[in-house]
């Protein structure tokens, strides 16, 4: 059976307008698929038309091009988004644990994690590779070299860059220019407070950690050890060979890992 993409422009609570794409059967587990800096979640387009994960869950996809509020250095508007969240991903999952309780997520999948921001902990978790473009990612006064790295930044997300079509990539550094600048540093910079995310965790909310051993972006196995300790239930999958973009170049064995959540 076939669905039709339904696209919302929802409100949250303190009116910030969130555009979010959905697809699939509504009665299914819904999975909420949410990029990392510098993109959109059309990098996820290979997974919105995936049969097996539609015949497992309503996916959603929180696009890029939704307004973010910067209030605090940091995203207010986390609240009112949870209500349609069931499974989130990345830095976001840590907003959503601090202001409430009880959760509305069953459980949270990290994929090449960053789990929180804080520029200590992304010293720890990220290579020097993507330390070295961080500058260059956030620059305003350069624009060679802020698209020189912007190339660099995409081709580090796969196994072999060459094999990846340009279209594919261009598209991919393109959407992601909606990110501000303040966006981007904001949420590569502005700490975090895991707290109550780990609290959670220790009172049984489930993480999936997905790495690749062959990742240039991120030590997949440090930010694993640093969760490890605050989730009883965590399941810890290290793809070997795997790049940062395991749901693209692992596509075949990525899908079966996420339908077995």
């Amino acid at each position: 059976m076939s669905f039709p993409p339904v696209t919302k422009l929802l409100q949250a609570k303190d009116d910030t307008p969130i555009y979010a794409e959905a697809i699939g059967d509504p009665s299914k587990p819904s999975i909420v698929l949410i990029h990392g800096t510098t993109l959109t979640a059309h990098i996820f387009d290979n997974l919105f038309s995936d049969s097996k994960l539609l015949e497992t869950f309503y996916m959603v996809l929180r696009r890029g091009r939704s307004f973010t509020s910067l209030a605090g250095h940091g995203q207010t508007s986390i609240q009112g988004e949870c209500s349609f969240y069931s499974i989130a991903s990345t830095t976001v999952s840590v907003d959503i644990c601090a202001p409430l309780d009880p959760l509305p997520i069953s459980g949270v999948v990290q994929v090449a994690p960053l789990p929180y921001t804080g520029e200590a902990f992304i010293v720890r978790t990220g290579t020097p590779n993507v330390m070295a473009m961080i500058p260059g990612i956030l620059l305003q006064d350069d624009v060679g070299l802020f698209k020189r790295t912007r190339l660099e930044f995409i081709d580090s997300m796969f196994l072999d860059p060459s094999k990846v079509p340009d279209s594919l990539k261009w598209s991919w550094i393109g959407l992601g220019l909606v990110e501000s600048h303040d966006d981007g540093y904001f949420a590569t910079y502005s700490p975090q407070n895991p707290a109550k995310f780990f609290e959670h965790g220790s009172r049984g909310l489930p993480l999936l950690c997905m790495y690749g051993t062959a990742d240039k972006l991120m030590n997949g196995h440090v930010a694993a050890a640093e969760m490890q300790p605050h989730f009883p239930k965590m399941r810890i999958v290290r793809v070997e060979g795997g790049s940062h973009a395991l749901f693209y170049d692992y596509q075949e064995e990525f899908v079966p890992i996420k339908v077995s959540i």
